[in-house]
C-alpha cells in the first residue's frame, strides 16, 4: 500500500504518521504510535519559484510560523506542525510544512509544476497549498492540516460501507475532478490512499492529494507524457 503525499512528488509524504499526529493540538511531543517513513521530494533551487509562484523569498519561515513536532520523515524532506503567529482570512493558526533540502534534490522539474498545479487549484475538496518559503539551503511548503487520515483506512476499519457512503464519496470526487480537469490538469494517480478526509468525524469531507504525477494537457493536442499510464497499476482504469 502506498503512503504517498506528493508534491513533486509531494513525492511520498506519509500520509499515515502526519494525520495521527496531526490530532493532537498545540506545539507539543508527537503522541506514540506507528510512524512511516516518508521518502522524498522533488527538486528545486534558490529562488527559482519566486517569481513564478509569489514565493517568499525574501521571508525566514520563523519569522511567520513556531515550528513544532515533526509529523514525518523521508530521504528528501521533513514534515512538521506549525502554528502561524498571525493567522490570516486565507492561512489558519494550524498547518503543516514541508522541509525539503535542496542538498538532496537532483531536479527541479517535477517540483516546480505540482507546485504550479497546487496554487492553481483552489477547490474545498483538493488539499490547500498556502504559501512557499524559499531559503537559501531549504524550501518550506505551507500546506493545509488533515487529520482524518486516507479513505482507504476509514472503509478498512468499519464493518460495513455503505452504498450511500460510496455515493456521498464519489460526489465529492466528482466535484473535485470536475474542478481540476477544468483547469486542464489530469491526476493519474487517483486510489483510496490518496483520497484523505479533513477529520475523524464520520461526515468528514474528502480531500484530494498527491498531485506529483499530475499533468497539464495541452488544448492543441495529446501531451505523451500526459496520457501514457502512471501511478499504481492495481488502481489504474482499464
Amino acid at each position: 500500500m502506498s503512503d504517498n503525499y506528493r508534491i513533486s512528488g509531494f513525492t511520498d509524504f506519509n500520509v499515515r504518521s502526519y494525520y495521527d499526529s496531526a490530532l493532537k493540538p498545540g506545539c507539543t511531543h508527537p503522541p506514540h504510535g506507528r510512524r512511516r517513513p516518508a521518502p522524498g521530494f522533488g527538486p528545486t533551487a534558490r529562488g527559482v519559484m519566486g517569481a513564478v509562484m509569489g514565493t517568499n523569498a525574501g521571508t525566514k519561515l520563523k519569522e511567520n510560523y513556531d515550528i513544532c513536532e515533526k509529523l514525518g520523515s523521508g530521504n528528501f524532506a521533513t514534515v512538521k506542525k506549525a502554528k502561524r503567529k498571525v493567522p490570516t482570512d486565507e492561512i489558519p493558526a494550524d498547518v503543516a510544512v514541508k522541509i525539503i533540502d535542496k542538498s538532496k534534490v537532483e531536479d527541479m522539474e517535477d517540483i516546480e509544476r505540482e507546485i504550479h498545479i497546487m496554487k492553481t487549484i483552489k477547490h474545498e475538496h483538493v488539499v490547500v497549498m498556502y504559501e512557499v518559503y524559499d531559503e537559501p539551503k531549504k524550501m518550506h511548503l505551507i500546506m493545509e492540516l488533515i487529520t482524518g487520515g486516507e479513505l482507504f483506512d476509514r472503509i478498512v476499519l468499519r464493518t460495513s460501507y455503505t452504498e450511500r457512503n460510496a455515493a456521498d464519496v464519489m460526489k465529492e470526487l466528482a466535484s473535485a475532478l470536475e474542478h481540476i480537469h477544468a483547469k486542464g490538469v489530469v491526476h493519474r494517480d487517483l486510489k483510496p490512499e490518496n483520497i484523505l478526509l479533513k477529520n475523524r468525524s464520520d461526515d468528514a469531507g474528502i480531500k484530494v492529494a498527491d498531485f506529483g504525477l499530475a499533468r497539464v494537457m495541452s488544448k492543441k493536442r495529446h501531451d505523451d507524457d500526459g496520457v501514457r499510464h502512471a501511478g499504481l497499476r492495481r488502481a489504474r482504469g482499464p
